[in-house]
């Protein structure tokens, strides 16, 4: 697997990383090379440093990683990374000011957004949606709390058990009529 080749004129992570060793004490790239005991040369090395070698595998980020002394999963993962680029929208793909913390693309918002209603009646239905996102994130945070408490009174063997348990018991208490 390697990793895609990136814009000619522009200077990747992979780069800045090699020219960042090239920076410590002690590291250049004729010891990368060496370090690497013949699985890397000398020119390979600054090819890659200076671009004019756009593809790397990523069993060479890890071989250099290990060599440097960085975690080289880390490494993978930062490099991988770099490579993502988030497409900004095209103007006629701009969010409408009205959804203001909806997502565009739920169902029910574009529901609401295509029905025969007048203004003041969609405003309001898009701020009943942002009460129940509200609601719902409410009710989650209150979930994470209460299975960070089971976690730890009960000790993570038996937390998730114990705190379906314990809601399985509320409900029945609920529908039993207990408070």
């Amino acid at each position: 697997m390697s990793l895609a080749d990136p814009a000619p004129e522009q200077d990747t992570w992979w780069m800045n990383y090699l020219k960042g060793i090239q920076r410590r004490p002690g590291w250049s790239v004729a010891r990368l090379a060496r370090e690497s005991n013949g699985q890397l040369s000398l020119n390979t090395i600054k090819r890659m440093t200076y671009g004019t070698k756009r593809r790397v595998d990523v069993s060479t980020v890890r071989l250099i990683a290990t060599i440097v002394g960085d975690d080289p999963e880390d490494v993978v993962r930062q490099a991988v990374a770099s490579l993502i680029v988030e497409p900004e929208p095209a103007p006629s793909q701009s969010v409408d000011p009205r959804l203001h913390g909806l997502d565009p693309n739920s169902t029910i918002v574009r529901h609401i957004m295509l029905l025969p209603v007048d203004e003041e009646t969609r405003g309001f239905m898009l701020d009943r949606q942002r009460e129940k996102q509200a609601e719902r994130l409410r009710q989650e945070q209150a979930e994470l709390a209460e299975l960070d408490y089971f976690a730890r009174k009960l000790g993570q063997d038996v937390a998730v058990e114990a705190y379906f348990e314990a809601r399985e018991q509320a409900r029945r208490e609920q529908a039993n009529g207990v408070d």
